[in-house]
């Protein structure tokens, strides 16, 4: 029976099939009489024979316009290749169920990128670390980095991405509302031309270079490639009162970001059957493009204040909302169309908005944040966790303990897009065993795999329109803390299902941190899990130096010149001056100096000050081929001020400031000058 979404106006199409559990069939499979690593031996075997079969069946699976044929039936499975060590010991300390080196949001905290996969993860001290390996079966490296985790909560996790412009690795980690917390690579990592040292990654920064006017606080960072440029959302605010905040990379020389705006909204009142709720967040299930047409999706849930919550040991997310960009997340359009948002601007997506396109009710136990992914001919399937009617009803009728309810009764439900708009919901025949999430993502013939939080993989069939849900993995060995995270593009691209996760641990000590693949080619069967580690990070050795970096002729200890270049205008350098009359005179001038390693274009200067105290008259100068050259002389309001310039390259930039603001008083009793940021273009 169809039922009708008001707010979206199309037919949400609800699927149910019987609960039979099912096994999986799998063939055993030796491990290989030659070589070193007998597990890796195997994964490079079977990924040639997957890759072999890909092309028989002339499947693309290139990871971009990647098409399935419809009319190959091909038997689900997930046979085991390979489960390292990649940490003994890493943190595994638990809250909110959940542990911060795994977590259903991360985007990504497991990626593929040419020939290389990374992962990243905190170890027992709370230290930042990466690793790579070469596919299909190298050996993993891994690097302790100029990072540490913030707190110890299970929001933090890190996430990852490689800009195609400057083949730079991205790492976010994430913290809960704090301090931004952002490492990079030198360029060209991601190709290997660079060392793979903690001396090829920059030291940790505590805002992103060249955001100007960006939250300087952040929740569950996320990175997409759209359009050929990479873009960042994350929360900015609380889970009672959020906005999802979105930044663009810039592809030049500096590696600076563009604040892009705002574009969600927490405004408006939601009345449920047990009460009201004034304001609220939006959680992504995702912030993904469309591999067909390049459109940015989001799929969302919002959860209210607790006032409007059945009970408030349970859960108050409700709905799943769509959203869709054709211009790079700039503007937001509904299922059918009809703009509900604009990045930037008063008219964010917010909760009044006609969104809605699979009507979900409070108190059904849904968990926020699960998965999203989309099929070879672009349609967008989102998965969530909840009650179905039977098992609330066995609760009583309100979801009253989150962790120990959604264990006990949380089932995953696949919902999906056609073509047409219309959305469809199915109810699958298996408990989550678990209060944690799943992730779902498709292979090159649109077989849905989902990992369930507590280690199965099941999979269905896009010639079943995605009803013959089996279990194709479980092993009663893997128990981890709450969920798992996926690698998105290597099962598209090569067959195999890679999967992070960290054991179960005894009384909050460090456990270990894994990575699993498993060959989605027939007939594959189960080697055992790795019972001895990889080899241990290296420990840190120092960063590359992190540019821009900035001197001047004097400073206050706690306002060094580094702060008017740290990306944050909430920062500031302040020169030495504390009584009046200090402050910079024509014959003694306050300088400035920005260097940026090597030599850039640059147009126009921003100074931002901080107020009432910036620069009131300075002289802006240039070192092209070793030589300083003027670029003219300029009076600043007491405000953000940007000054074009003559064009030219070059590797340092001088503010010589003669004259500074401070409050009323005139400049010649100023005391000190103080600038926020200074960002060249």
């Amino acid at each position: 029976m169809a039922s009708r979404d008001p707010t979206a106006g199309r037919a949400t199409v609800r699927i149910r099939i019987p609960l039979t559990p099912t096994g999986s069939e799998s063939v055993n499979l030796s491990p290989p009489r030659t070589g070193t690593h007998p597990r890796r031996a195997a994964l490079v075997k079977s990924t040639a024979f997957v890759l072999g079969l890909t092309v028989i069946l002339g499947t693309a699976s290139t990871g971009v316009g990647w098409a399935a044929d419809p009319r190959v039936a091909v038997t689900p499975n997930a046979g085991r290749l390979a489960d390292d060590i990649l940490d003994p010991t890493a943190h595994a300390r638990i809250t909110y169920e959940g542990s911060v080196n795994i977590a259903s949001f991360q985007q990504d905290g497991l990626l593929t990128h040419g020939n290389y996969q990374y992962v990243a993860w905190y170890r027992s001290d709370g230290r930042a670390t990466v690793s790579r390996r070469s596919l299909p079966g190298g050996n993993w490296q891994s690097l302790e980095l100029d990072g540490f985790l913030d707190a110890n909560d299970s929001h933090n996790t890190i996430s990852m991405a490689v800009t195609p412009s400057d083949n730079r690795l991205h790492i976010a980690l994430g913290t809960h509302a704090a301090a931004q917390l952002y490492i990079r690579s030198v360029p060209g990592l991601a190709t290997g031309n660079a060392t793979w040292s903690s001396r090829s990654f920059e030291g940790l920064r505590r805002a992103l270079p060249g955001a100007s006017g960006a939250p300087t606080t952040w929740t569950y960072p996320q990175f997409e490639l759209v359009g050929g440029r990479m873009l960042l959302t994350f929360r900015e605010g609380g889970s009672n009162n959020g906005r999802q905040a979105l930044l663009r990379y810039n592809d030049d020389p500096g590696g600076t970001w563009t604040f892009l705006g705002l574009f969600t909204d927490s405004t408006g009142s939601y009345t449920s059957p047990f009460g009201a709720s004034p304001s609220r967040n939006m959680y992504p299930h995702g912030f993904t493009r469309n591999p067909v047409n390049g459109d940015l999706v989001m799929t969302f849930t919002w959860r209210e204040q607790s006032s409007a919550w059945c009970h408030p040991g349970g859960l108050g997310n409700h709905d799943i909302g769509y959203a869709r960009s054709s211009d790079g997340g700039r503007t937001w359009v509904n299922n059918g169309g009809t703009t509900i948002g604009t990045t930037g601007s008063a008219d964010r997506i917010a909760l009044s908005d006609p969104h809605v396109v699979v009507p979900i009710p409070i108190n059904q136990g849904m968990i926020n944040s699960e998965a999203q992914a989309f099929d070879s001919t672009g349609r967008i399937h989102v998965m969530t966790s909840q009650f179905n009617a039977a098992d609330l009803a066995r609760l009583g009728g309100c979801h009253t303990s989150t962790y120990t309810q959604r264990k006990q009764y949380a089932k995953p439900f696949h919902h999906w897009r056609e073509a047409n708009g219309t959305w469809r919901t199915m109810e699958l025949p298996f408990y989550n065993n678990s209060a944690g999430r799943t992730k779902i993502l498709f292979d090159a013939h649109d077989t849905a795999y989902v990992v369930l939080p507590d280690g199965r993989i099941v999979a269905a069939t896009a010639a079943t329109n995605w009803q013959d849900w089996r279990v194709v993995f479980q092993d009663s060995a893997v128990r981890p803390i709450a969920e798992l995270t996926v690698d998105r593009q290597r099962l598209r691209r090569d067959g195999v299902l890679s999967v992070a996760y960290i054991e179960q641990s005894v009384n909050h000590a460090p456990s270990a941190f894994r990575v699993a693949d498993f060959q989605t080619a027939p007939g594959q069967g189960n080697l055992p899990r790795s019972t001895v580690p990889e080899a241990a990070p290296v420990p840190y050795q120092g960063s590359a130096p992190t540019f821009p970096t900035a001197t001047a002729s004097s400073a206050q200890p706690n306002y060094p010149a580094p702060l008017a270049v740290d990306g944050s205008t909430s920062s500031f350098w302040v020169s030495a001056g504390t009584t009046e009359g200090a402050g910079p005179q024509p014959s003694r001038p306050e300088t400035l100096t920005v260097n940026y390693g090597s030599a850039r274009r640059i147009t126009a200067v921003t100074v931002v000050p901080r107020v009432p105290f910036g620069p009131r008259a300075l002289t802006l100068e240039a070192r092209v081929n070793g030589a300083w050259r003027s670029l003219g002389a300029f009076n600043q309001p007491d405000a953000t001020a940007t000054f074009d310039v003559a064009d030219v390259d070059a590797d340092q930039l001088r503010l010589v400031i003669t004259a500074s603001y401070d409050g009323t008083k005139p400049p010649e009793r100023t005391r000190n000058v103080q600038v926020a940021e200074v960002t060249a273009r």
